[in-house]
This record gives structure tokens, sequence and C-alpha cells, in this order.
């Protein structure tokens, strides 16, 4: 029989890679509060919590259909928004903003700069916005970061993912037939890879976090 590497060690190489990738900060108040696109519901959760307990003025869900839509019939943002109208319908309409056109990380960012211009010149992120919440699925925050800083150089940028253990996060893409293993290690191969192609900043990846990566790709299958 083949050699089943220990539950245990699995799991911690696991959350090795989860500790390092949902890059978190204090909360502090920012201008606006962004939720990127993804099937995890506890974006928007998030970010409207964050807003009804002062922490942003505005809310701008970002995201179109891509790799992280999962079942969803509307764009991310669209489906953020009917969560937010449904859940919580105090937040005024004027305060959201939608962008749901992009499709990947990289167009989050750069189509919602453009939508804040065109829905307030004379506030958005070349002039008068200076701090910004990042809300993100939480294995998907670091990149989010290293993505908006390298467009936003001088706006404040505040990691605050949901906060949700790694049982639960294996639960919601479970639930979405997807795998959060896959998700983590995806996630490693693009910081890897992506700075080199000009599609974020580069991150110095601690070499205890390359060795659990590396473990958690050589396991046998099954």
């Amino acid at each position: 029989m083949p050699h089943r590497p220990d539950k245990n060690i699995i799991y911690n190489n696991h959350f090795v890679l989860f500790d390092f990738l949902a890059l978190r900060d204090q909360p502090q108040k920012a201008d606006v509060i962004m939720g990127f696109g993804h099937f995890d519901m506890n974006i928007p959760k998030q970010c409207c919590e964050l807003y009804l307990k002062g922490y942003g003025k505005k809310i701008i869900y970002t995201g179109g259909v891509g790799a992280g839509s999962a079942d969803f019939v509307n764009p991310e943002a669209v489906e953020f928004l009917r969560f937010t109208r449904k859940n919580y319908p105090q937040i005024p309409p004027e305060h959201i903003i939608i962008e749901d056109k992009s499709t990947n990380t990289g167009e989050n960012i750069r189509f919602s700069i453009h939508r804040m211009e065109e829905q307030y010149p004379d506030c958005h992120f070349e002039n008068g916005i200076r701090s910004a919440i990042l809300v993100s699925t939480p294995a998907r925050q670091l990149r989010v970061y290293l993505t908006v800083k390298m467009y936003l150089r001088d706006t404040q940028l505040i990691n605050l993912p949901p906060e949700t253990s790694i049982e639960e996060n294996v639960e919601i893409f479970s639930a979405k037939d997807e795998s959060f293993s896959n998700q983590l290690v995806g996630e490693i191969d693009r910081l890897l890879t992506y700075h080199k192609k000009g599609w974020c900043d580069k991150v110095d990846i601690p070499e205890y976090v390359i060795q659990a990566y590396k473990l958690i790709t050589q396991q046998p299958s099954g």
C-alpha cells in the first residue's frame, strides 16, 4: 500500500499557507471599503459590518464573472449587492458602488478606479480618497493587497478579510464543489509567478511556507 501522510501533518501544512495568505491588519477607519468578488458571501457581510461600525464611508463591490464565481447567475458584485439589500437594508443605496465587468484581480482595481472617476468626479482614488479597506476571501487577501498596491501607491491600504477559520473555508468551498486545498496552493503559485508578469508586487515567501507548499503538492492522490 502507498504511504499516506498523517492527517494532522497535512492539516498543519494547509494551516501554514492559510495563515500566511490571510493577511490581516488592525481595524481602522478608511475612506472606502472594497469587497472583491468571489462566491464567499462572508465578503459582503464583512463589508457591511465594517460600514455600520463606521470604518468606511462608502462600499465598492467589484467583480464580474470569473474563476471565483462558481454557480453565480449574476456578476459577483451584483450578488454582493443583493445580499446587502436583503440583509442590511439600512445601508443607503447611494453609499454602494458597483463594478461588475472585471474578471480578475487586476481588472477589479483598474475598473473600480475608472468607475469611481465616473461616478464621483470630485472624490475618487486620484482625488480625495487616501485610504481603503480591502476585503477578500481570506486565502486571496495577500495577493489582492499586492495587486492593489501596484496601482494605488499613495493610498493607505488596510487588510480586513472575514474572520473565519480554515475549517469554515473548507466548508464554503466544498459547498460549491471547489477545493480549498487547490485554492491555497494556487495562491502560492500565483505569488511565485505573477510578479514576473507585472501582475502584482513581489513578496518574500518564508522558507517554512515554501516547505509546507511543497509537502502539500507532493502528497499522493487518493
